[in-house]
């Protein structure tokens, strides 16, 4: 039981860090937006895209993982 809090508590830091990382991505390409920066608009779209699709990816590994026939 130890080591599935452990996990967990992993599981939930790593989700904490994304979310810090996504949402803080999207304020600034927020502000990037409206002062008018188009590079910053689009360095900051594109942090908030890469952010997002590494978090769909890691969720669709851990989903095949589990449902895989092999283990």
């Amino acid at each position: 039981m130890v080591a599935r809090k452990g996990r967990i508590m992993e599981w939930k830091e790593a989700f904490d860090a994304a979310v810090k990382k996504t949402v803080g991505a999207y304020e600034k390409m927020e502000e990037a937006f409206l002062s008018g920066s188009k590079e910053g608009f689009e360095h900051w779209h594109a942090e908030y895209c890469r952010y997002i699709r590494s978090e769909e990816r890691r969720v669709g590994k851990e989903c095949r993982s589990r449902w895989s026939p092999y283990h």
